[in-house]
């Protein structure tokens, strides 16, 4: 009888397995990718869609470009129909384009503002948006991106609650903002960062005298760190702050916390005010090859720029992983995460990181 030794097995299994995982990293190359998307929300009932990708490399140069195309649709006849890209253009990445549009039929709500509110009771309104932004940037000197931005904000509240009769922005309206951009930028990867740094300043101004409804002044700051600990085991941390300044400003925009990229499990929209300021915080963890994991928390909160007032900061906590699609290392990811002030568990499963 031939008994085979035991490390001949273990030597077969391990190589069979790294065999069989390197055929499906050389198959994960995509450079084009579609997700579905199906949710149930009570006030759409069931919603269908799909998510496109298309990710790609200009004139051979190292940071990918990519296409992004969604679209769903909700039983109650409400849809969303968006479009956004990021281009990078020339060998030494000297021009780079954010670009994105969106078109959206649906139910919003307003909770209530400030960030000491009771949240019991919340008035539903119905709104066609259109929304454009153009932003391209010229590399002017190590890492640093300057240029100018161009903004147009349409939309018509065709249903909204009695309560809301009075609330500035329900009559509709519309804007057209012209602004500048200045982006500093050193991270290893644009998808999946694991080293260095971006800080990124927006700030756009509406004037009537360009067919707009109000005049004001719109800032965005974004703060991200990537710091490796360990191999590739990475911190990665985000400061972002989001102000509204003018005397008159419409409630749906003003800035809130929360969503499926800032403060996750953080309802977007439930804490609205003239300015919000959120830092999360992320540990990415890799698994095996192309398997990832993470784990994160947030905390950040909105304040009236006239009356300022305390609160307790609402905070947030989760856990995701992740799957490489590409090269690039865009990844499919899958987040949940629990709200700590409501008590609220929400499921995110998307593209690309949160940031």
């Amino acid at each position: 009888m031939f008994i085979q030794p035991l490390t001949a097995q273990t030597t077969d299994s391990t190589t069979t397995k790294q065999n069989f995982f390197e055929k499906i990293e050389a198959f994960l190359d995509w450079r084009y990718i579609i997700v579905p998307i199906v949710q149930y929300q009570q006030e759409t009932d069931w919603t269908f869609g799909a998510a496109a990708a298309y990710y790609f490399n200009i004139e051979q140069q190292q940071r990918t470009s990519d296409i992004t195309l969604d679209a769903a649709y909700s039983l109650a006849n409400h849809f969303n129909v968006g479009a956004n890209t990021t281009l990078y253009f020339a060998k030494q990445t000297k021009w780079m384009l954010r670009a994105n549009a969106n078109f959206k039929r649906y139910p919003n709500y307003l909770f209530g503002f400030g960030n000491k509110h009771n949240n019991s009771t919340k008035l539903t309104y119905f709104a066609n948006t259109i929304n454009i932004k153009i932003a391209p940037q010229r590399l002017f000197y190590n890492n640093v991106y300057v240029g100018p931005i161009v903004l147009f904000n349409w939309q018509n509240v065709y249903q909204y609650h009695s309560n809301l009769k009075q609330t500035e922005g329900i009559n509709g309206f519309n804007l057209l903002g012209i602004g500048a951009a200045f982006t500093y930028d050193t991270r290893n990867a644009v998808f999946y960062a694991t080293k260095g740094i971006m800080f990124k300043t927006e700030l756009i101004y509406y004037e009537p005298a360009l067919s707009c409804t109000y005049r004001m002044a719109e800032v965005t700051v974004d703060f991200r760190y990537f710091q490796p600990i360990y191999k590739q085991l990475t911190l990665a941390m985000q400061l972002y702050a989001h102000t509204l300044i003018g005397k008159n400003k419409p409630f749906q925009m003003l800035p809130t916390i929360g969503g499926a990229d800032n403060s996750r499990g953080i309802r977007q929209g439930y804490w609205r005010d003239d300015l919000s300021i959120q830092l999360q915080t992320e540990l990415r963890i890799p698994v095996y090859r192309f398997i990832k994991a993470t784990a994160f928390a947030s905390i950040g909160d909105v304040y009236n720029l006239k009356q300022w007032q305390w609160a307790t900061p609402k905070t947030a906590i989760g856990a995701g992983l992740r799957v490489t699609i590409n090269k690039a290392k865009v990844n499919i990811r899958f987040d949940v995460a629990r709200d700590i002030y409501l008590h609220k568990w929400n499921y995110y499963l998307t593209l690309k990181e949160a940031f």
